[in-house]
């Protein structure tokens, strides 16, 4: 695992101090954390895929999926992923945001959310949202100028921002 600098320097006041000084949840730092943690996991089974399974295996059906498949940045970062699955990824993003305990989880999960439709967008020319398209380039542009997204998600907002046909394209089934 590699670690930013922030992320050092918290390590470190971490193990001279103690947990009693932790920092607060809403840093940059956490956020960071927090992103990369989301990124880094993989998509829930779908719950009607899910139900389908014997008992058994529905009980290990979390504990399997953080043993195969890609993970959510994968997911979103290639252009072969279909739209069905960033489809997923954005309700499974606006589910997290709404359950969110604090600011830091409905931002990342808000950043998750936009960068399933942008993907779509650069990746599909498919448009996933209802949202107004000016609506989504101002998100797009936006998020594009957060230094806490990793550069990656950073160049995908960019694109989607700067793509001529986002006012043209037909709002795909959801």
């Amino acid at each position: 695992m590699r670690l930013n600098a922030e992320q050092t320097k918290q390590l470190l006041h971490l193990g001279l101090h103690g947990p009693d000084d932790q920092i607060p949840l809403d840093s940059g730092v956490h956020r960071e954390q927090h992103l990369f943690d989301f990124l880094r996991s993989k998509l829930p089974l779908e719950g009607t895929f899910k139900k389908t399974l014997p008992a058994m295996i529905q009980s290990l059906s979390e504990e399997l999926k953080t043993l195969s498949g890609s993970s959510i940045e994968e997911l979103l970062l290639d252009a072969k992923t279909e739209t069905r699955i960033l489809i997923e990824i954005k309700e499974y993003a606006k589910e997290r945001g709404t359950s969110a305990q604090n600011e830091t989880e409905r931002e990342v999960a808000l950043a998750v959310y936009y960068a399933a439709i942008a993907s779509a967008l650069v990746y599909h020319n498919a448009r996933i949202s209802e949202h107004p398209c000016k609506y989504l380039k101002d998100a797009f542009s936006k998020l594009g100028k957060n230094d806490w997204l990793p550069s990656s998600l950073i160049a995908l907002f960019q694109v989607a921002h700067a793509h001529r046909s986002l006012d043209t394209i037909e709002l795909t089934d959801t």
